[in-house]
């Protein structure tokens, strides 16, 4: 892609989602104001004139979001799977890997998405958790898609 390409599709893609290039111009003109962001769970960062960079800006409420949503999905998990044969392998940004029994499979995959369900209502109680989660099976971590 070269940069002329580069710029057109980005400029679409701000043109078709909106809602992004106001949060942006919010967090923008908020962030370097107040030299501060804030995460949904009220974490902060907190910056200078000298350390402001706006991708900062932008990226401490994502990045801190997905962590503090994951964080009572965790603390949940242990209890939630403790009736079957399942495991925690790995947590990588949004996604959850369990490695499960055949025939636990189906018992972990309903427990996996009702845990991470609660976890977002902890942090956003009332939202609308419609197709929120996506839970697979698969031999492996490649069998993810579709």
């Amino acid at each position: 892609m070269t940069l002329r390409e580069a710029k057109r599709y980005k400029a679409n893609w701000f043109a078709t989602y909106v809602g992004i290039t106001d949060w942006h111009q919010r967090i923008e003109i908020d962030a370097y104001r107040r030299m501060l962001v804030r995460t949904p769970a009220g974490r902060e960062q907190r910056f200078t004139a000298t350390t402001y960079r706006r991708t900062r800006g932008y990226n401490t409420p994502l990045q801190g979001v997905a962590a503090e949503l994951m964080l009572p999905v965790l603390n949940r998990l242990p209890s939630t799977t403790a009736d079957l044969d399942a495991r925690l392998v790995a947590v990588v940004h949004d996604e959850i890997v369990l490695e499960a029994k055949t025939a636990d499979v189906l018992s972990t995959k309903k427990v996996l998405e009702e845990t991470m369900v609660a976890g977002m209502l902890d942090i956003f109680p009332g939202a609308t958790t419609t197709v929120l989660v996506e839970v697979r099976a698969g031999k492996s971590w490649a069998d993810k898609k579709g």
